[in-house]
């Protein structure tokens, strides 16, 4: 009966097709209307990530990251055992630029720089002003003794040594038994 009936409603499309008209068998997602539109934006959004990736291409990435206007230090964090040991690149500053705060479990690396420069000829002035500026907070463990933290400053590395705590071991206390 099933197959009856099946035949017949493929009679009664293949009229209708003869008509003009059309019945959609099968599922609405099997029509080119709704895959044209995403498709559309698939390969627009493909364009758009290909635009993206030449225009901010990894040299470039790197020419803006060294860029030292706002720029943030690369920072090195290391475990020396007794102490822990941050080295921060800052190229082109001096010591009086630089400011840190160390708190229980943060370190804040902040300093600022500004350059002028003038050249006057005879027809014309020229005058620069630049400011380099840069800000950076970095949590450090609980184990560190902040008022022993001392920084040194040395061809454009800041080297900051924090001191560990000594953690005693728990000391036990046998228990007789009763």
């Amino acid at each position: 009966m099933a197959e009856k009936e099946k035949k017949e409603k493929k009679e009664a499309i293949e009229e209708k097709k003869d008509e003009g008209s059309v019945e959609r068998t099968g599922s609405w997602l099997d029509d080119d209307w709704v895959y044209r539109p995403i498709m559309e934006m698939d390969r627009l959004f493909e364009e758009l990530d290909r635009n993206f990736n030449r225009l901010f291409s990894r040299p470039l990435r790197r020419r803006f990251a060294s860029t030292p206007i706002n720029r943030t230090p690369l920072v090195d964090f290391k475990d020396k055992g007794d102490k822990y040991l941050v080295e921060a690149e800052l190229p082109g500053l001096k010591k009086e630029d630089i400011e840190i705060e160390v708190k229980e479990d943060m370190l804040t690396l902040k300093g600022e720089t500004k350059q002028e420069t003038k050249e006057e000829g005879e027809d014309y002035l020229r005058q620069e002003r630049s400011v380099r500026s840069f800000y950076r907070e970095l949590p450090i463990p609980a184990d560190v003794l902040t008022d022993e933290a001392e920084a040194t400053f040395k061809n454009g590395i800041l080297e900051i040594s924090l001191p560990k705590k000594e953690l005693k071991e728990p000391e036990g206390k046998k228990l007789k038994v009763k």
